[in-house]
């Protein structure tokens, strides 16, 4: 970190004191976000070394296995696979959460999102699709968390970013924590519409989203784009809820 971020974080720091999402302590970087270093070094992000399902990425365990493993929770999903930087709990799910209200993502979590999605797709894609929010939700909120990623994404890969082709007609109900698979599945279910299938058709996709939980969203959108000729869909995501 140079000398004038250095000032920068002190001043911040003194003038503005942000207390950490996590535990409460000071955040003392803005490079850190909504928490403080101390519950960043506390945090794991993916390797590519644990044992995770081949297909949706759902962490199974701590040592690498060497089979493809399969959650068998996600055989009839319409992606191919789904990727994401990190599991979905202290300082990652902080920040995605801050993410629905503040249109700001540390560069901490930026940087470890633009390598897990360069180590995840090696072979590139066609175009970045962001999950849409509905019209009602994109005024209440202001923006698209999921553009937001989408497009610090395509800036750094060189993939394009089709905001537009791929809408939410249908205003759903916030997913909570506690909604069981089925609850998530109904609330999505026709929920998602391509309103330019000539810019989909043949094209490999990766759909982004801040997080991925049951996989619900994630298919039923790759549903969409799929029936409008899409010739892959992918996933990736901030984190992975377990």
């Amino acid at each position: 970190m140079g000398l004038a971020a250095t000032i920068a974080d002190s001043l911040l720091a003194v003038a503005f004191p942000r207390e950490c999402r996590c535990c409460g302590n000071q955040v003392e970087r803005k490079a850190d976000g909504v928490a403080c270093e101390a519950c960043w070094s506390g945090y794991r992000f993916f390797t590519g070394r644990e044992t995770a399902c081949a297909k949706c990425g759902l962490f199974l365990g701590e040592s690498e296995s060497m089979f493809e493993t399969f959650c068998r929770k996600c055989d009839d999903h319409a992606y191919g696979i789904a990727r994401s930087a990190g599991p979905y709990r202290g300082p990652a799910a902080a920040e995605v959460i801050s993410l629905k209200t503040n249109p700001f993502l540390s560069s901490r979590m930026q940087d470890a999102a633009r390598v897990a999605f360069s180590d995840s797709f090696r072979d590139g894609a066609d175009l970045l699709v962001p999950v849409p929010l509905s019209r009602k939700r994109f005024v209440e909120r202001g923006y698209n968390q999921a553009a937001l990623i989408a497009e610090f994404l395509g800036r750094s890969s060189g993939v394009a970013v089709d905001e537009a082709s791929l809408q939410r007609v249908v205003d759903t109900p916030h997913h909570r924590a506690g909604m069981d698979r089925k609850a998530r599945d109904l609330s999505v279910r026709n929920a998602f519409k391509v309103v330019r299938p000539k810019l989909i058709a043949g094209k490999s996709i990766i759909l982004i989203d801040d997080v991925l939980t049951s996989g619900s969203t994630a298919s039923y959108c790759a549903k969409a784009l799929k029936k409008s000729g899409a010739a892959r869909v992918d996933v990736f995501t901030l984190a992975r809820a377990a």
